[in-house]
């Protein structure tokens, strides 16, 4: 029975670098939505009539969601491994923020008044202007 040595500090962080970047581009991509709002409140409330407070209300559901759901996602990564949790997380994370482009100014964000896809197949996206004033502009409005 061979026993192995104890890594030094220099040996474990070449051999296990790749974990701790994932670790570092999974944390940044979780906290892009709150981090980066800042810049883009301002043009929200120009662009949809909302208060500050209103812009800011999708931070807080966000807060509340990652604390109410963190302990069932942990229990999934026990249960599954991190992979099979991740990636799919990555994927549906992606694809929410996607969906920010189909905002029609409701807070709620409801079909009701809202123009459905063209075709049925692709998304409506949107930008913000910043050239002269915020305006929220529709690559497919009619």
């Amino acid at each position: 029975m061979s026993e192995t040595m104890p890594r030094t500090a220099a040996q474990e962080w070449r051999a296990h670098w790749p974990l701790v970047f994932a670790g570092l581009l999974g944390f940044s991509l979780s906290a892009i939505a709150s981090i980066s709002l800042g810049v883009f409140t301002q043009p929200l409330e120009a662009a949809f009539a909302w208060s500050r407070k209103e812009v800011n209300a999708g931070v807080l559901a966000y807060s509340v969601g990652m604390v109410v759901l963190s302990p069932l996602f942990g229990n999934m990564v026990d249960r599954w491994g991190p992979r099979r949790v991740g990636i799919p997380g990555v994927i549906l994370t992606g694809l929410a923020f996607a969906l920010f482009g189909t905002a029609t100014g409701s807070l709620l964000n409801s079909s009701r008044g809202a123009k459905p896809p063209p075709c049925g197949c692709v998304p409506r996206t949107s930008a913000l202007s910043f050239s002269g004033s915020a305006r929220a502009t529709s690559a497919f409005s009619s």
